[in-house]
């Protein structure tokens, strides 16, 4: 059955996505979850460019293993020059960023974790690496990303 199930989205992404592109990610830690696909947009190299001033988007795709999630906040860090600096989030809780809605249950449901952000014209022109954190209630990661990304003007 969750073969049918992914061909379909597949499909579906396939489609939907054309100014999204499949990021390269490290996974850093995730637990209890099968890690599917990570997107960042709007973008269209690897690593992403994410312009100043401008939106960006992450959707994180994961099935949940065995016994389910109790999904807690996200939290979002970025690794400069080797100095880790909190990136500040509007809404950290996990489930309003669910398109399936929470709870988190162990079945063929891929979940998709999206999450937009607006790119301050403030940010420095860096490349850098971005530590993106689903915790669980007990503040433990249920998913870890971390991606290479570049922040430029736009041209």
């Amino acid at each position: 059955m969750i073969g049918v199930v992914f061909v379909l989205y597949v499909m579906a992404r396939a489609v939907l996505l054309t100014a999204i592109t499949q990021a390269q990610f490290k996974d850093c830690g995730s637990s209890n979850v099968t890690m599917i696909d990570v997107y960042v947009g709007p973008c269209n190299t690897n690593p992403c460019i994410l312009y100043k001033g401008s939106k960006a988007t992450i959707n994180i795709n994961f099935v949940v293993n065995n016994t389910g999630v109790e999904p807690g906040n996200t939290t979002a860090t970025a690794l400069v020059q080797g100095a880790e600096i909190p990136i500040p989030l509007d809404e950290p809780d996990v489930c309003k960023h669910i398109k399936q809605g929470c709870p988190l249950k162990s079945t063929n449901t891929i979940y998709t974790y999206s999450f937009e952000a607006h790119i301050s014209e403030k940010y420095p022109m860096v490349n850098l690496y971005v530590t993106w954190r689903l915790m669980n209630i007990q503040n433990v990661p249920f998913i870890c990303v971390q991606l290479p990304l570049t922040l430029s003007d736009i041209p």
